[in-house]
């Protein structure tokens, strides 16, 4: 009675003093204050508890456990052994004692007050999960016609896949210690020991350039049609092919994106998609393969990356020039599906050179057997109009009209009409012109390429057999008013705002486009400096559109072909053979 009526009365100081600990303690863990001790202390004493001999009236102490760090498994659920020479019995009567303990400074007491069956001893072994040792494995005995790809599922570094892992895997991954599933599948799961010999053996490049829009205030559903049209037609010239590499430019630039949405609606058709790497830069590129050729193909991409640091960059003012990388896995062995969108420069461009070959290194670095490499590396063919053989060029190729027409208010004329037009002449002249592709020494792209990939990869040869691909003129030419005038007499005069024009009839000159023509080709027309306002080499007819395919498979490519377009560029393409 003595006691309870001692700690009644002090039951106030107690509580405040109480309180004030755990203000102090908090305050001390900060500072590393040891006054916290003796307020812990304090309460205690006041309340009467001071060693545990009292407590044996109810469950006022506990085991306090010590278990292993280290968990049995190192990836999944595993077990962690108790400490038996650790486990001690602590306190919890007061709220000091409950600190103490959070604190990691438990008040010990007598291993015998918790030797009572209403103390909750410790299970031996605490339940753990891990997943640092997670890892990918393949699934043996998968696929059943051992051609294609075996599952995947997750494992410990030295046991056996297990599909009730895969959540721990999926917790690695997403800790960045391993790669994807699908990437990890496509990568290491590939079998081939029941492939059949005739697997797929045709690959159809096709390079596009293709902006969203005309204009910041057109709209992109007309040139999205108009890829749709121009990739269609590409893909029908490819007669037949198994796999199919569309690469693109411009597609995605600071005005649009028909990347996306031309690639959706080229993956519902008659070709299924391997796989996709775009909307990012200017280039893009995608994968398409015959649908009973599609087990061929790994079901995931191994990867998707761009290189526009290399002479490119988000400098370009409506578009990030640089390339886009495809790696996918096949049965034949590692594909590369890459689109370049070269640097401009003019006809010499270091930056367009160095671009190149950095990009022709990358691809050589994922060791591919089979490489589909197009895109618009924009040289420029070397040609002024103010040099002799330009102009003689000019003269080959410029275009008359058909007709002159005839009016009572306007004189129409052909000042060029003593020129004579030979679009194939025109042809056979550009061709003449030295293939350079942007090194001070004039080499021309396989040159290059021969230099820096060892013979590795080459140019598939024959595109200059076709009139260039760049920069496409919409019609032959047409007349525009000059600022002369015809009198009466049949003379000319200068046209002057003071001048009195009474009888005289302003003169319309015809403005000729550059003329050429292939075999097999209808007569297409380019840009010219006689049109008013281009000029050469900056916009001179040249094959700025090229595709890339291993030396090995080089040799096997049918004679590129294209689809003309109307202005800007043309969509080339080459069908080649693994």
């Amino acid at each position: 009675q003595v006691e309870l009526k001692r700690c009644l009365n002090g039951l106030v100081v107690c509580s405040v003093v109480t309180h004030f600990s755990i203000i102090a303690f908090l305050f001390s863990v900060m500072v590393r204050l040891p006054i916290v001790l003796l307020l812990v202390a304090g309460p205690r004493s006041a309340c009467g508890v001071r060693d545990g001999s009292d407590e044996r009236g109810g469950v006022e102490v506990e085991w306090l456990a010590t278990y292993e760090d280290t968990c049995s498994a190192t990836c999944g659920r595993g077990e962690k052994p108790l400490k038996n020479d650790l486990l001690v019995c602590i306190s919890v009567k007061t709220h000091t004692d409950v600190i103490a303990k959070m604190a990691g400074r438990p008040v010990v007491v007598s291993k015998q007050l918790c030797e009572r069956d209403d103390v909750e001893r410790p299970v031996p072994v605490k339940i753990c999960e891990e997943f640092q040792g997670c890892q990918w494995k393949v699934v043996a005995a998968t696929p059943s016609n051992k051609c294609g790809w075996s599952d995947v599922s997750c494992a410990p570094a030295t046991g056996r896949p297990d599909d009730s892992l895969v959540q721990y895997c999926d917790l690695a991954e997403r800790q960045g210690l391993i790669g994807s599933r699908e990437h990890f599948q496509a990568r290491y799961g590939l079998v081939t020991d029941g492939c059949p010999v005739k697997t797929f053996d045709s690959i159809c490049t096709i390079t596009i350039n293709q902006p969203p829009k005309d204009g910041i205030l057109s709209s992109s559903s007309a040139n999205l049609e108009a890829s749709k049209t121009k990739v269609g037609e590409a893909i029908r010239k490819c007669n037949d092919s198994d796999v199919i590499a569309i690469t693109s430019q411009e597609m995605y630039n600071s005005m649009g994106n028909i990347f996306s949405p031309l690639s959706d609606y080229l993956a519902s058709g008659e070709y299924a998609e391997a796989g996709r790497c775009g909307a990012e830069i200017s280039s893009g590129v995608q994968v398409l393969v015959k649908q009973d050729k599609r087990k061929y193909l790994a079901p995931h991409a191994l990867s998707c990356t761009y290189d526009k640091n290399s002479y490119g960059g988000d400098g370009a003012w409506t578009n990030t020039k640089g390339t886009a990388f495809l790696e996918l896995s096949t049965v034949r062995g590692i594909l590369v599906a890459a689109s370049t969108h070269g640097q401009r420069g003019g006809v010499l461009s270091d930056p367009r050179v160095q671009q190149t070959l950095a990009a022709a290194s990358y691809i050589l670095a994922m060791r591919p057997q089979i490489v589909a490499w197009g895109g618009d590396f924009n040289p420029r063919t070397d040609i002024s109009a103010e040099t002799k053989l330009g102009k003689e060029i000019l003269q080959v190729g410029s275009s008359h009209p058909e007709d002159i027409p005839v009016s009572d208010t306007e004189f129409f004329r052909d000042p060029h009409s003593g020129w004579s037009q030979d679009p194939a002449a025109a042809l056979k002249a550009l061709r003449n012109i030295r293939d350079t592709f942007g090194s001070e020494d004039g080499k021309s792209l396989q040159q290059l390429l021969t230099d820096a990939t060892r013979g590795q990869l080459s140019e598939v040869a024959g595109v200059r057999n076709l009139c260039p691909t760049y920069r496409k003129a919409p019609s032959s030419g047409q007349f525009k008013k000059s600022n002369k005038l015809r009198t009466p007499d049949g003379s000319e005069v200068q046209y002057s705002v003071w001048r009195n024009q009474k009888d005289m009839k302003p003169i319309k000159e015809w403005m000729p486009y550059f003329g050429c023509q292939a075999d097999g080709y209808p007569v297409e027309y380019f840009l010219s400096p006689l049109d008013g306002k281009s000029k050469w080499p900056d916009r001179a007819p040249s094959w700025t559109e090229r595709i890339i395919v291993t030396s090995a498979a080089a040799g096997t490519c049918d004679q590129p072909q294209k689809v003309i377009s109307a202005e800007d560029h043309d969509v080339l393409l080459a069908k080649c053979y693994v």
